[in-house]
This record gives C-alpha cells, structure tokens and sequence, in this order.
C-alpha cells in the first residue's frame, strides 16, 4: 500500500443522499465493513450517490451524517431566517467583508495623510515663491541704486536678466 499523508479536504458541492429504509434491501450500495461491524444498515443510516452516476451508491453512516452533513434546503433557511448566527460559508463572506472594509479604513487613511502632505508641500512652495520673489525684489532694488545714473543702464540690464527670468519662472508657477 502506497505511503500517503493523509489530508482533509473540503467539499466543494453538495452530496445526493436518502434515508436508508429498515429492512431494505442494499444489494447495489456499497457498505464498508466497518459500518457492518457496527450494525449497518440501521434506521438513520443514509444511502448516498454519485450526483453524475447514480449507479454509485454507498451507505453513509448515521454518526457521520450527523457530525457532518445537514439538508441543503435547511441550510439556505437558516441563512436566511439567522444572518446573525453564520454557517462556514456565512463567516467566510463574513471575514471577506471584513477585509474590504479594513482595506477601505486604510485607503481612506492613506488618502487623508496624501491631502496633507499635498497641503504642506502647498504650503511649502508658497513660501518658497514669496522668498524668491522678495529677493528678486531686493536685489532689482539694490542694481537700481547701484546703476542709477544713464551710462550704467547696460550693466543693470545684463544683471538684472537673471532677477526678471526668476520673476517671470515664479509668477508663471500655479
């Protein structure tokens, strides 16, 4: 026999099942000897079969229905008449909503904490362009005095290209 870990696995649908019916006669069901060791067929046993091939029928035993299966049609009720009291599939949507409205919050955050930084950078370049512009002011200040007199207009133009491309860089600036 192989050596294989054993692992479990979860249904990904449900299963086709029926009472067993005392006294029935289970030529075409597979029963283990397990279940025959323990007295099956018995009342509560359940007969399941494969939904694609309903030739393939097997005896589920009673403690096993009962520890791990319940009727479909009971289970949509219950979601529907106890939200507040979720089965597996209930608390996975559960915990899903959970994350969306976590990753949400954090969006929301993240936003908040980019608009103030946008702000203060905002903030930031106003001052930024006062300063400069102050100092454009100042320093078209301090060539007019010192180029005051007609001869020296060429050299308070030549210096003062720099000053004017400054102003006109700032005042373009949003």
């Amino acid at each position: 026999m192989p050596e294989h870990p054993w692992r479990e696995y979860r249904r990904k649908g449900f299963s086709e099942m029926r009472p067993y019916v005392d006294g029935e006669v289970l030529t075409d069901v597979s029963v283990s000897a397990e279940d025959v060791a323990a007295g099956s067929p018995k009342h509560g046993d359940m007969i399941a079969r494969n939904p694609k091939n309903h030739a393939d029928q097997w005896l589920v035993a009673k403690q096993y229905f009962e520890d791990n299966l319940e009727l479909r049609d009971a289970l949509i009720e219950d979601r529907a008449r106890f939200p507040d009291r979720p089965d597996g599939i209930g608390n996975m949507i559960g915990a899903h909503i959970g994350n969306l409205k976590a990753a949400a919050e954090q969006g929301k955050r993240d936003s908040l904490a980019a608009v103030q930084e946008r702000d203060a950078l905002a903030a930031t370049m106003d001052l930024l362009k006062s300063l400069a512009l102050d100092v454009a002011d100042d320093l078209e200040a301090e060539l007019k005095a010192r180029y005051a007199l007609p001869q020296q207009q060429r050299h308070y133009d030549r210096d003062m290209t720099t000053a004017l491309a400054l102003r006109a860089a700032l005042e373009d600036t949003p």
